[in-house]
């Protein structure tokens, strides 16, 4: 994304008369690259960065891969864990641990890293979309100050962090017998959202409602 640092003026003629006197050249054009684009303008993804709704819909963006499993018929059981500061979900599907040809990447992490990766309108399966992708995995790890997740597939497993949108480690992906799953821990920035609490209450509500219009299982645990 282009971020630039020109401010135009108001009016035709002060916008001629202040390119007379500066010239703008690429000096004045920043690159933000990966995520930097969502910490920077939160609000241009987010909407009101005060909504006392936003938390639980950021809270519902880490499922946006479990309904598209669910509905290839590859996940039964979500489960979200909610702390005051803390999220953590877990649902019985993997993602896939084979490096993608073209980046020599983890297609999860390049689910986490990607804007508008799978969400939304690019989801497998549309009528979700709206729903639970609105943002997306990726946006969702841009607001957080750390985000986990830890994903076995085909026998395989591997963890991946991030902290403030930039993954910190090298996964490793080692064998591991076992059943799929991924498990996703996030905790909210502090420095980008006034707000870092999740609504116990809200997320209750929440799930009982995607739950009924989806036949989506989510069971909702609170941890002290």
């Amino acid at each position: 994304m282009v971020h630039s640092k020109f401010a135009a003026n108001s009016g035709v003629s002060s916008l001629r008369d202040s390119n007379m006197s500066k010239s703008y050249d690429s000096n004045e054009i920043e690159v933000l690259k990966g995520l930097e684009p969502v910490r920077r303008r939160p609000s241009m993804y987010l909407g009101e960065l005060d909504d006392p709704k936003l938390n639980t819909m950021l809270a519902f963006q880490a499922l946006c891969h479990a309904a598209d499993e669910f509905i290839e018929g590859n996940c039964s059981t979500v489960k979200m864990n909610v702390s005051l500061n803390k999220l953590e979900v877990w649902y019985d599907a993997g993602m896939p641990l084979d490096p993608h040809s073209a980046v020599n990447e983890l297609p999860a992490a390049i689910i986490f890293l990607s804007l508008h990766m799978g969400c939304h309108n690019q989801k497998k399966n549309i009528k979700v979309g709206d729903e639970l992708c609105k943002l997306g995995l990726a946006t969702l790890n841009a607001v957080c100050s750390t985000l986990v997740a830890k994903i076995r597939n085909s026998n395989r497993i591997t963890t991946i962090e991030f902290k403030k949108g930039v993954r910190v480690n090298d996964p490793i992906v080692q064998e591991d017998k076992g059943s799929d799953f991924t498990r996703i821990s996030i905790e909210l920035d502090s420095s980008i959202l006034p707000n870092t609490y999740f609504d116990l209450s809200g997320i209750e509500v929440e799930a009982r409602r995607i739950t009924k219009k989806f036949k989506l299982p989510i069971e909702v645990e609170y941890k002290s």
